[in-house]
């Protein structure tokens, strides 16, 4: 009888051993960088004037759970990514996080400096 009431009771909290688990892994398991998108500069206004725009993203991330700076970084690095993969070398965020994504402008400066 009382292995059947510790049974009851494991089986009770296994959902929530589960979803704790879930919850760690993938907190702790980010995006990383690609070797192409670690050359690729977090920019401001100034430094994207000169800059040739080759278009805007909104990047989306599905855990809506993380932190404010982890979401940041998080959505910085698929960013500067998905810039390296579309030939950006630097990528401006416009505007706050809204439900988990953000827009990017993406910017090739190289190719304007080439031109001058």
């Amino acid at each position: 009888m009382n292995a059947m009431k510790t049974l009851r009771d494991i089986t009770n909290k296994l959902p929530i051993l589960c979803l704790l688990i879930l919850v760690l892994s993938v907190s702790a398991c980010g995006p990383e960088l690609s070797l192409k998108g670690d050359k690729v500069n977090l920019g401001n206004v100034e430094e994207t004037s000169h800059c040739r725009l080759l278009g805007n993203t909104r990047i989306v991330l599905g855990a809506k759970f993380l932190s404010q700076k982890t979401m940041e970084n998080f959505l910085s690095i698929e960013a500067r990514n998905f810039a390296a993969r579309i030939g950006g070398d630097t990528v401006l965020a416009l505007g706050a996080i809204e439900n988990g994504g953000q827009i990017f402008s993406i910017y090739n400066c190289q190719l304007s400096e080439r031109r001058n």
